[in-house]
């Protein structure tokens, strides 16, 4: 299982009839916090993560918005995530 970190929740994606804010922020992704990596869709592109997210639900977001929450994917002897129902 990975784990990456948030460093950037801005909404990049607007539906036409929504108006446009500079701070709006993503629903369900909050920044420092740690999210699990769900497993690839054959259509994600390479630049894309598929992250399960506060709403508990697997999303696609730009993989620009987190880093490896263990750099270079190092092996911990053990690790304490707290995920939010």
């Amino acid at each position: 299982m990975k784990y990456v970190r948030c460093i950037n929740n801005r909404k990049y994606f607007y539906f036409p009839e929504e108006s446009r804010h500079q701070n709006d922020t993503i629903l369900g992704l909050e920044i420092g916090q740690v999210y699990k990596l769900a497993l690839p869709d054959p259509n994600d592109q390479p630049e894309e993560l598929s992250v399960i997210d506060g709403t508990g639900e697997d999303y696609v977001y730009p993989a620009s918005y987190f880093e490896p929450f263990l750099p270079n994917n190092e092996k911990a002897e053990g690790v304490t995530v707290y995920l939010h129902p």
